[in-house]
């Protein structure tokens, strides 16, 4: 082969310094070649090129070696042969190569990927390529000519094929999992895996453990074999209970769960024809050798079973006897499975009938019904008689009812196919007779099969989620599985856009085929929840016995557990998250019953998905190849004839099958033109049978294609692969994609591949027993591969077919006009499309009934991006239909909702926050748990170094509790009531105090705080507050709530306990509940002289200005010296604190009653230091020992009702974001944010500013002046939105932190260390009692250090990685972190109308905010300024009391057994609920502003009969889905400034007459107020 020197003359100029480094890796090239190109002194493209084709040895300079290298078929990388091209080839002076003046694609290397992946697979590609075939004659060849000339068969091997390249691939990897040696950090369901693995390859102890379950399953559960039974009583024989036995126990059977063909998302019970030992065709055909055989194998087995049990009787000659009876029984199935009409094109006709219908029918006396019951009843399942049953291929069961049958064939049959189907599990003697069986088929052809590769085999099938879990987590992590789900969905949308193209289909058939493709689901790799351990056991949790007894374990444990787990599902519906195939097959599927699509994790390897390569042509080219392969199987012929939901609907119309028909017939004509060469014959390919998978070979190739020009379009380049630089993308899309390589063997003969044939049969009986979803087809692939061979030697006439993968399809779809294209035509058959007809009404799915009124009065245009599709789903997965939207719209919004998500064990409530919030964990897990990189940030590393000492939960336990003791006796001279003898004289209370907030976080006795002066926030000033309790007031003061107080007072004990066992210290435990009863006492009494939160509305009035002598005034004659106390808190940050510094005193009347109450010794210094310590123990002691955590996990299963403790990576992924949310918020927001969605929202802020604005010009209470006030401040609200750009950059964030470590296996520590940032989070947290924060010195310091300083109006108030939205009073601004800024809040590429029902009411929330009843006292600057007019004031008091008496006028049912007549607090909810009522009203009125500039919006598909508006109503009711244990519902009535979900949503739409106007709802309906609804903003 010979190369030209294209014309670059400066390439080398291009090069990059890595690439010239990136050199020294290559052990082909020489040092002195190396040297050079790592110099930069070598170009040799710069060379003047002759001007005739010179090969790599002559071109001038190069080294030898080197060269050598590359001429005897190595790869060339970078600017080594960079510049050379193949001179292209003629035959016959045309040319049919590369043309002369081509260069390669890209000539900047740059754009060329040269990572040792890439390299990789350049090498694989480029040595399965023939260079020196046509391309445009038989791609195929060009494209895989090189494998089949460099691959060798193993011997016996008649084919192999990429899929089992594949295969092999996967089974190795499999075989290096299970090969490792089991170890105690092996999940529980590994270990039984490899136990089982191993016990298989342990034939030694087969032999020993015998064959004495299978006998036993024989005799007691099948009724008895009669030809190895002498005896054996026909009339005692219960053929229905030996049949239910032999599924249930024996894993044969014709009985599976399908979906309902009227209501696809139920299972139905479906009963198939019998599955036989043989194909059908074998019995059918009478192929005499292979009946011989498989007889002898039935009489030998026989034989040897009888033997065991030591009878010797039947004898060999009646056991032969009934061993031809039984065949020839076996012979008459198979003709009725033979003789059923098979419609590739069109699903198995079925049957759907009541049990009591199939009682009826009785076939020679054999029990249907009783057949199905039994089975079902082993699963727990007690069928009546109106259970509904599907019949697949019915004919057949008509048909089996002639046959003329004898109890004793009936048994014989069932008992042999159970012991067919455990042969090669059993003993050595019955093994080695199922091998000469195999031999005899064999005659010197196919290898005998590997012990260790059939374990495999059974292991990964029968342990197929556990194996899964353990490949996924070592091979398939989740972003792989990610970003495969993502050439799925840009698949989807182009296929999608290509159907309104399409002039062949009528517009009904489009419009109901794009609903199907949008409502078609797609598993890829594997279920998500298998990388849960847990979640593993729990499936596998009834799975019992001792997988090293080998053969025991799957008759007695493993079968019927299987059965069971898979029967279990009769009664749920079908979730995405159920697989019916397993995630390890080689190959993906389409379920056109489901309308959903497979993509097996076992299939995502080379040749097929190329992981780490940033080459698009290779992800769109045969991975994209499948999934279109396997959407077009959804929507062509088959797929027909079920429609977006899955139920039965042939939904094309007349016209347009006509015209696939026409368009079809060309399809089917050009394949069977194809023939093909196999064995040494030439076999006709049969296009009919092969037109389905044709179809989808084509539009799966184009639509491919057309996704990947699209990428390219959008002016993306894409890169070149290393050693095929040569080709443009778009052939590198084409050849990457003629995966389908094949090798065959020249020498095989025809026993050989009758032998093929019954292995796989032998194969497919034996993988029935580890296959949860026994599913079959008639006839099977062994069957037309079969038919192949048998037609050749004249047995068949008629036309063959042969499926298996890779002969002639990829040159067979590259020229062809794909079904599923634009305008698509056969050049001989295309026929005009008629005018099309009025097609037949589709039927409503059960779910879309309408309800009220009409919700559509003409046919709307419907929203078809992916982001709408996910929209509905969520929306409709929701609803409860059947709800009335005018009584309880909470119900129709969110009904389905709360009944599909019940609380989780470790928590109080559940709610879409929660899930957002528990997803936003989970990824920066992701972010906390990944490998760390060279340049990561180091607050980045601290982040991770925290994580990692929150989950070294060994170490914390090693450490015990030692820590916390080491501080308590450090800076709190020790906790009384642990120690025996405490001293007193050393307790300084001033000191503790300080210690407490500056070291330990944590407020007490008073409140203090730095923030801007509520009267000037230009400046900072220091604020005084009353003391925090350990619980809210509440608690200890209601006596009805005494269980709650009971539980602190009980971890209170607990944790004393441990301390003084810790110390040995002898304190007996009458002295602590002694001391703990004087605490509890004290922290009652404060929280007595405590003013509630709802008598603190009045800013004003909190804001009491003086100085520290001043405070020291009111506080009596104390010996507590003020002064010092603000000496000691600010001296950690050198800032000096003035004899008359002010200060503003929020509760001037607590700080009086707290001296007054303890004056004269009233309180003791051991009783004061005593809470002290515990208020620091509180904060710290779970990051302890085990002990303390138990205590702490007691106390909430009181407080919040959870059962089980919180997964420690939650806690610690939200410990992290709460201490350094800054440090995990870049990488967060670089992942998962896009940037684009940050001026959608500033648009939707600057919307609903203007929506507001009117709303104020339009208020009739409020008079001119203070509407001029209030709309300058609306004017002056600043907004942050998403995430400060300063986060992005290290540098930035590491200066942010500055001054702050963290380091591993120092949890204690590094809290002690560290801040949490948010003082005012802070005091909200310690309302709740299962929220217990730790905050450290750091926090006050950098708090502190804010005194006298300016104020920062940029500064952001929150971590941008936390699902939430605020308004800042001080500063007038609200917050919309990138957290929140996800579904169903927010969403790019959706209906507006969702965004403005979801964060268009949420920032209408935090603007409203800024003028509920605490909001209003503060002006545009956060002055508490009241610009209020006296009568507009008085206005919007009167008004805000209609909003307190409406929400307290709400009852709380499931609060009664505590608390009779439990309501809602409108007082303590009112700001909330303000800001809910006026944030829905704003971001209504901007949606009508949107929709007056934009036109009216397109429906979601599948929810067509809802329109724009009422789906504005519907997502704002989906924010707030969500429910309650009861303890968690308590704490919100009690202590949350926000009304529960489902409150909030009851309020604010019975208070909207645009919500009544849009359902249809009257004054008289629960959901609207009419006349009396309560209105402000």
């Amino acid at each position: 082969m010979t190369y030209r020197a294209a014309s670059h003359n400066k390439l080398v100029d291009k090069i990059r310094t890595w690439q010239r480094t990136y050199f020294l890796h290559f052990d082909w090239m020489t040092t002195a070649t190396k040297a050079n190109f790592s110099l930069g002194r070598r170009d040799i493209t710069s060379q003047t090129a002759p001007s005739n084709g010179t090969s790599l040895d002559e071109i001038k300079g190069e080294d030898r070696n080197t060269s050598n290298h590359v001429a005897a078929g190595g790869h060339a990388y970078g600017p080594v042969f960079y510049g050379f091209v193949r001179l292209e080839e003629k035959e016959g002076g045309r040319s049919y190569g590369m043309d002369e003046e081509y260069v390669p694609y890209k000539d900047d290397p740059g754009y060329v990927c040269y990572s040792e992946e890439c390299i990789n697979a350049g090498s694989t590609i480029s040595s399965n390529m023939d260079l020196n075939v046509n391309p445009c004659k038989d791609f195929h060849k060009f494209a895989c000519g090189g494998y089949e000339n460099l691959t060798t068969l193993p011997p016996g091997v008649p084919y192999l094929s990429a899929f089992d390249v594949a295969a092999d691939a996967l089974h190795k990897k499999l075989e290096q999992i299970l090969d490792v040696p089991t170890s105690a950090k092996d999940p529980a369901t590994l270990r039984k895996a490899k136990a089982f693995y191993k016990a298989c390859q342990n034939e030694a102890a087969i032999d020993a453990a015998g064959i004495g379950p299978l006998l036993n399953l024989l005799d007691k559960d099948l009724g008895g074999f009669p030809m190895i039974t002498k005896d054996w009583q026909e009339k005692n024989y219960d053929y229905m209970r030996a049949a239910a036995a032999a599924f249930v126990k024996g894993g044969i059977g014709t009985i599976s769960l399908e979906p309902h063909p009227e209501a696809s998302r139920e299972h139905i019970i479906t009963f198939w024809p019998a599955s036989l030992n043989l194909p059908a065709e074998f019995y059918c055909n009478s192929e005499s050798g292979i009946l011989d055989a498989y007889r002898n194998l039935l009489v030998r087995v026989a034989i040897i079973l009888r033997d065991t049990k030591g009878a010797t009787e039947p004898t060999e000659a009646e056991i032969e006897g009934d061993a031809r009876e039984l065949i020839n029984f076996e012979i008459e199935l198979a003709k009725l499975t033979c003789a059923l009409e098979v419609k590739y094109e069109e699903p198995p006709p079925f049957l759907v009938v009541d049990l009591k219908d199939i009682a009826k029918t009785r076939s020679n006396d054999f029990n249907w019904a009783g057949y199905i019951i039994g089975a079902f009843r082993a699963a727990g399942f007690s069928l009546d008689h109106n259970e509904p049953i599907m019949l697949k291929y019915p004919q057949y069961f008509r048909e089996i009812e002639k046959i003329q049958l004898k109890r004793r064939t009936l048994a014989n049959f069932i008992s042999w196919r159970v012991v067919f189907s455990v042969l090669p599990l059993l003993t050595t003697q019955t093994r080695k007779a199922y091998s000469a069986y195999t031999s005899t088929l064999r005659l010197g052809g196919l290898p005998e099969p590997d012990r260790k590769w059939e374990c495999t085999e059974y292991t990964a099938r029968a342990f197929d989620i556990a194996v899964t879990s353990a490949y996924a987590k070592k091979h398939f992590p989740l972003d792989l599985k990610r970003e495969v789900e993502h050439h799925v969905e840009t698949i989807k949308a182009s296929f999608f856009r290509q159907i309104k193209s399409l002039s062949w289909m009528s517009s009904d058939t489009k419009e109901r085929t794009k609903e199907k493709l949008l409502n078609m689901d797609f598993q890829v790799a594997y279920p998500s929840w298998i990388l849960d351990q847990e979640e593993v056991r729990q499936y596998y949790k009834d799975l019992s016995g001792d997988p090293t007894d080998f053969l025991k374990f799957v008759i007695n444990h493993y079968s019927p557990w299987s059965w069971n787990q898979y029967a279990s599902q009769l009664r749920n519906q079908f979730e995405l998250k159920d697989w019916v195939v397993s995630p390890l097959e080689v190959n993906a599927f389409n379920l056109v019953d489901l309308n959903r699509a497979v993509i097996c994790v076992g299939l995502l390897q080379p040749p097929f998905f190329w992981r780490d390569i940033d080459v698009k042509a290779l992800d769109y080219g045969p991975i994209g190849m499948i999934v279109g392969h396997e959407i077009t199987h959804g929507l062509s012929i088959e797929g027909r004839f079920y429609n977006a939901f899955a139920i039965f609907d042939d939904f094309w119309t007349p016209d347009t099958l006509a015209n696939f028909r026409s368009l079809q017939s060309g399809l089917k004509e050009q394949y069977s033109r194809y023939t093909l060469p196999f064995l040494g014959w030439e076999l006709p390919v049969n296009g009919s049978e092969t037109a389905v998978e044709n179809a989808a070979d084509n539009g799966g190739s184009n639509q491919a294609f057309i996704a990947y020009e699209n990428f390219l379009f959008r002016g993306r380049r894409d890169l070149s692969l290393s050693g095929l630089e040569n080709f443009t993308p778009e052939q590198l899309f084409f050849i990457t994609q003629a995966t389908w390589k094949e090798v065959e063997s020249r020498s095989m003969g025809r026993g050989t591949i009758l032998a093929a044939v019954v292995l796989v049969a032998a194969i497919v009986a034996i993988e029935s027993r580890f296959i949860q979803h026994p599913k079959e087809r008639v006839p099977d692939q062994r069957s037309i591969l079969l038919r192949d061979f048998l037609a050749k030697q004249g047995k068949n006439k008629e036309n063959v077919e042969l499926r298996q993968p890779g002969i002639k399809t990829p040159g067979a779809t590259r020229h062809n006009v794909p079904v599923f294209h634009p305008d698509s035509k056969s050049p001989k058959h295309h026929v005009p499309v008629p005018k099309p007809k009025k097609a037949p009404a589709k039927p409503k799915h059960p779910l879309l009934k309408s309800r009220r009124k009409p919700l559509l009065t003409k046919q709307q245009e419907i929203c078809q991006t992916p982001e709408c599709q996910e929209s509905a789903n969520r929306l409709l997965g929701a609803m409860d239909l059947t709800a009335n939207p005018c009584q309880d719209f909470f119900q129709y919004s969110c009904g389905n909702w709360v009944a599909s998500h019940p609380i989780p064990s470790t928590a109080s409530s559940i709610s879409v926050f929660n899930e957002l919030r528990d997803n936003l964990s989970n990824r920066l897990r992701e972010i906390l748990e990944a490998q760390r990189g060279q340049k990561a940030s180091q607050a980045l590393n601290n982040a991770k170094n925290l994580y990692e000492s929150c989950i070294d939960l060994g170490t914390a336990e090693s450490l015990g509790v030692q820590p916390l003791l080491d501080e308590l006796n450090s800076d709190y001279t020790g906790w009384p009531m642990t120690q025996s003898t405490w001293d007193e004289t050393v307790f300084n209370p001033v000191t503790v105090f300080t210690n407490l907030l500056t070291k330990g976080g944590t407020q007490s006795l008073a409140t203090i705080y730095v923030l801007p002066d509520d009267f000037n926030t230009d400046q900072t000033i220091i604020y005084m507050d009353q003391g925090s309790l350990g619980l809210p007031r509440d608690f200890f003061l209601v006596p009805e709530l005494s269980v709650i107080l009971d539980a602190y007072k009980a971890l209170l004990t607990g944790t004393a306990k441990v301390v003084r066992d810790a110390t040995s210290s002898g304190v007996t435990d009458a002295q602590i509940e002694a001391d703990v009863n004087d605490v509890i006492a004290f922290e009652t009494t404060l929280a007595e002289i405590l003013t509630p939160d709802e008598d603190r509305q009045n800013y004003t009035a909190l804001y009491n200005k003086m100085t520290i002598p001043e405070l020291q005034a009111i506080s009596g004659n104390t010996q507590l010296d003020w002064k010092t106390i603000f000496d000691a808190l600010f001296a950690t940050v050198n800032v000096e604190i003035a004899a008359d510094e002010s200060l503003v005193v929020q509760a001037p009347e607590y700080i009086e009653k707290f001296f007054n109450t303890f004056a004269g010794g009233a309180i003791s210094s051991r009783t004061v230091a005593n809470y002290l310590s515990w208020r620091y123990v509180y904060g710290h002691a779970e990051l302890t020992s085990q002990a303390m955590r138990d205590l702490f996990f007691q106390f909430d299963q009181v407080v919040a009702g959870i059962t089980e403790p919180q997964e420690r990576w939650l806690t610690c992924s939200n410990l992290v974001n709460n201490v350094l949310g800054f440090a995990v918020s870049g990488p967060y927001v670089s992942q998962y944010f896009p940037p684009a969605a940050k001026e959608e929202m500033l648009e939707l802020i600057a919307n609903l500013r203007v929506a507001f604005d009117e709303i104020i010009d339009n208020l009739t209470w409020m008079d001119a002046s203070t509407k001029e006030r209030a709309k300058t401040k609306l004017e002056a609200m600043r907004e942050f939105v998403a995430y400060p750009d300063w986060i992005l950059d290290d540098a930035a964030v590491d200066a942010f932190y500055d001054g702050l470590t963290a380091v591993p296996a120092a949890l204690f520590q590094n809290i002690y260390s560290y801040d949490s940032w948010s003082w005012n989070d802070m005091a909200k947290t310690l309302h709740v009692p299962t929220n217990r924060d730790f905050y450290d010195s750091w926090s006050w310091n950098d708090m502190a250090k804010t005194l006298h300083v300016p104020t920062n109006r940029d500064l952001w108030i929150t971590q941008p990685s936390i699902v939430n939205a605020f308004f800042y009073p001080s500063m007038n601004s609200i917050t919309f972190p990138a957290g929140i800024l996800q579904p169903p809040f927010f969403q790019s590429n959706s209906l507006q109308s969702l965004n403005y029902g979801g964060i268009g009411v949420v920032i209408g929330h935090e603007m409203t905010h800024g003028f509920d009843n605490n909001g209003r006292q503060f002006d545009e600057l956060g002055n508490l300024i009241n610009w209020w007019t006296p009568a507009t004031g008085d206005a919007f008091v009167e008004k805000a009391q209609c909003f307190i008496n409406q929400y307290t006028n709400y009852l709380v049912p499931e609060l009664d057994s505590v608390i009779p007549e439990a309501h809602l607090d409108g007082l303590q909810t009112l700001g909330e609920n303000l800001a809910d009522n006026g944030g829905m009203r704003q971001a209504w009125n901007a949606y009508l502003r949107y929709k007056e500039a934009n036109g009216a919006e397109p429906v979601l598909p599948g929810l067509q009969q809802f329109t724009p508006e009422q789906l504005f109503f519907i997502n704002f009711g989906n924010l707030w889905c969500g429910h309650y244990t009861q303890a968690g519902l308590l704490n919100i009535v009690l202590n949350d400034e926000h009304s529960p979900g489902k409150y909030r949503v009851w309020g604010s739409c019975s208070n909207s007459e645009p919500f009544a106007e849009a359902f249809g709802c009257t004054p008289e309906d629960d959901m609207f107020n009419g006349e009396n609804l309560c209105q402000i903003w």
